[in-house]
């Protein structure tokens, strides 16, 4: 009896750890890639940003981002009962915080995809860059709607009196710190590991991430 209780525990545990970590690992990924996309997206006014973006790190961090998200979305779908039933999170958009977070994580997931696709034709030397160039434009709309869009309900989801410790602005400002000092760093990596680092660009991305640890601080003190 003793040996079957442990049993019956660990695999409650095991189970329970199984959804945490998968919901861990997609909200992660989905910050970090949310905040290093806007943070290319300000390559449009911000002179290092703009740099790094013609330069040989560019398409290597799109990439880096396309994997990073497609593992957390991966892992959110696989921790549920029947993966291959993923589109029934689109079922109540009117009244779910967790079909709004899918249906805009997703959104930001295309706007992603279709930049990236159309970042990698713009290097092309082509008759038609401009139009490719349009068309990147208006993923990077989509992609910007959907972290909006997807990155508010998923702060509501935590917004529950059910928990407490969640039910807090904090949580908001942990979830930008969170974004703004991992898409960060993401960037600095990319950048060196392809000789694109410059002072400029380092400076930039260290006020960032500066900005995150006290956003966090800032959070935790007024919790």
């Amino acid at each position: 009896d003793v040996k079957q209780g442990v049993r019956r525990e660990w695999n409650w545990a095991k189970l329970l750890g199984s959804h945490e970590n998968a919901h861990i690992a997609f909200t992660l990924s989905a910050q970090t890639v949310m905040a290093t996309f806007l943070i290319l997206l300000s390559g449009y006014v911000l002179e290092p940003i703009n740099s790094f973006q013609s330069g040989s790190a560019m398409l290597p961090s799109l990439l880096l981002m396309f994997v990073l998200m497609s593992f957390g979305l991966f892992k959110l779908n696989m921790h549920l009962g029947k993966p291959h039933r993923f589109y029934r999170g689109f079922y109540n958009l009117r009244h779910s915080p967790v079909s709004r977070e899918i249906a805009g994580v997703s959104a930001f997931y295309a706007g992603l995809m279709g930049y990236g696709i159309f970042a990698l034709l713009a290097s092309f030397d082509m008759a038609f860059t401009y139009y490719v160039q349009l068309l990147q434009v208006l993923f990077a709309g989509i992609g910007v709607l959907g972290v909006v869009f997807g990155g508010y309900f998923m702060y509501k989801l935590y917004r529950i009196e059910a928990r407490p410790f969640w039910n807090h602005w904090y949580t908001a400002a942990s979830f930008c710190a969170t974004g703004l000092t991992l898409g960060s760093l993401l960037l600095a990596l990319t950048a060196l590991v392809f000789s694109s680092m410059t002072e400029s660009l380092s400076s930039l991305l260290l006020s960032l991430i500066g900005v995150g640890f006290l956003l966090e601080i800032i959070g935790l003190l007024a919790h």
